[in-house]
């Protein structure tokens, strides 16, 4: 009988230490998995935009071809966005954006939340 219970304490603890590092295994994975398929998401949707395009033109689809193009158009975007002309031009976007029912209230409002966007207004961000 003493043998029995002693097996059986056995048994619980090393089921109780297995359960343990498993659940410190996934605490300590689950961050990095997470990580990786918010990365993928992101990655395969934005890679998803031009690929129809892109498979037009070259007859078959290019993986992460999307991807750098609008990684190098956004590069672009904020490269010249310092210059003058480029801000002269962005202003009349914007100013025909704002008129633009609907779209003009999505917008201003979204400007709002980022902060930096609005730097003559002084921008919300995300601190209230």
């Amino acid at each position: 009988m003493a043998v029995h219970a002693e097996r059986a304490a056995l048994h619980r603890r090393l089921g109780g230490a297995i359960v343990r590092r498993l659940g410190r295994g996934a605490i300590l994975l689950l961050p990095l998995l997470v990580t990786y398929w918010l990365l993928k998401f992101a990655f395969d949707s934005m890679d998803g935009l031009l690929q129809p395009v892109i498979s037009a033109v070259f007859g078959q689809e290019m993986p992460g071809l999307s991807f750098a193009i609008i990684v190098v158009a956004v590069l672009a975007v904020g490269t010249f966005g310092s210059t003058a002309v480029f801000g002269w031009v962005w202003r009349l976007i914007e100013r025909g954006i704002t008129s633009t029912p609907g779209i003009g209230t999505i917008y201003r409002t979204t400007r709002k939340l980022i902060p930096g966007s609005e730097p003559s207004e002084g921008a919300m961000g995300f601190d209230r």
